[in-house]
């Protein structure tokens, strides 16, 4: 069978586009993290009797106006991320010799009842779908869904895409979520430690909610809460999340590695519809 050889040059460029939005995104990230930390660390008053003090994280307000700019820049990746998967549909309508029109996009759904009911199997598309009049490359593109994917359909790639790009076009800016990063504050103090006690695992960030973090035992003679202080500034990783049209509550967020993984999985994505 002869190749069909589709133009995926605007697709290229797309996604080319979402990288350069990416490192724009991690760089910008490092900054307002850096000028700006959205943690500040609290100390309790040291118990006279046992020596303990609590170490408490206390979210600041670290500028929303920046936060919102790195949420925008975040749906610029997405957007462009989309708008390379729509193309390809673009490249098969046209290789079809059929026409284009406001319907046709690439498809992305979680659930097989849902996709076969919009697009149709790959031997009968529905002529007014998303797909219609396609003839070549539609068992591919069902083959790609999310609900092919084994364990969980929603932590697919195109999913991510699906959900924050109909999110970013229709309603809101994705939310720019500051998690504490993994290792442990150093605190700087000029006494003895006899104990130390911490969580296994943290609550999730929420904005004006103070966490407690751990807990220092000093030997007598005990400190004062204000000689103790952090060493370094604490860790801090971005995630991003948005909620479901029509509801206020955030979905999965998305760290900026797993953003990452959508830019080379929609590469993986142009490359196998390249070689058809």
């Amino acid at each position: 069978m002869a190749r069909i050889r589709l133009d995926l040059t605007s697709s290229k460029a797309k996604l080319a586009r979402a990288r350069e939005h990416l490192e724009a995104l991690q760089r910008e990230v490092a900054v307002v993290l850096y000028e700006d930390p959205p943690y500040a660390v609290r100390f309790s008053e040291i118990d006279p009797q046992s020596g303990w003090c609590s170490i408490d994280i206390v979210p600041r307000d670290a500028g929303k106006e920046r936060f919102t700019r790195l949420g925008i820049i975040f749906g610029d990746v997405i957007h462009n991320l989309r708008c390379a998967l729509d193309y390809v549909v673009v490249a098969l309508v046209e290789s079809s010799a059929a026409q284009l029109t406001t319907k046709h996009q690439f498809p992305v759904f979680d659930n097989a009842q849902s996709y076969r009911a919009t697009v149709g199997p790959p031997h009968a598309l529905n002529k007014n779908g998303l797909l219609g009049g396609v003839q070549h490359g539609a068992d591919l593109v069902e083959r790609l869904q999310p609900y092919k994917r084994e364990g969980d359909p929603d932590a697919d790639p195109l999913w991510h895409i699906h959900r924050f790009s109909n999110a970013d076009k229709h309603c809101q800016i994705a939310a720019t979520l500051p998690l504490l990063g993994a290792g442990s504050i150093r605190i700087a103090h000029g006494s003895t430690i006899i104990g130390r006690w911490q969580p296994d695992t943290l609550p999730p960030w929420a904005a004006e909610q103070q966490y407690e973090v751990g807990r220092l035992q000093f030997a007598s003679p005990y400190p004062l809460a204000s000689e103790l202080g952090v060493e370094d500034k604490i860790a801090v990783d971005v995630a991003f999340g948005t909620a479901p049209i029509g509801k206020e509550e955030l979905g999965p967020a998305i760290t900026l590695p797993v953003l990452g993984e959508c830019c080379d999985h929609v590469a993986t994505v142009l490359d196998r519809f390249g070689r058809l």
